[in-house]
């Protein structure tokens, strides 16, 4: 999360990959530090348990273009 902050401060688009039950926190840590639109890609807590390979790959599938779009996009076209 630090690190996400960090590279954002420099103007570099950064987010932060987070379980379902750290997104409230992970918000608030933005906003006190003054970022409070830094992206997150949530994903169910539950996945550390999984072990089923086509369940992760789902989930990858599902992720994956909004963890791309976050960050080859500029900070005001996120913003719109």
């Amino acid at each position: 999360m630090a690190d996400a902050l960090e590279l954002e401060r420099a103007g570099i688009p950064a987010l932060v990959v987070c379980h379902d039950t750290f997104v409230k926190t992970a918000g608030e840590i933005a906003e006190r530090k003054g970022l409070s639109d830094l992206m997150l890609a949530v994903i169910p807590s539950d996945i550390i348990h999984e072990t089923s390979e086509e369940r992760v790959r789902e989930l990858a599938k599902n992720i994956a273009p909004g963890i791309v779009a976050s960050v080859t996009q500029a900070k005001t076209a996120r913003e719109a």
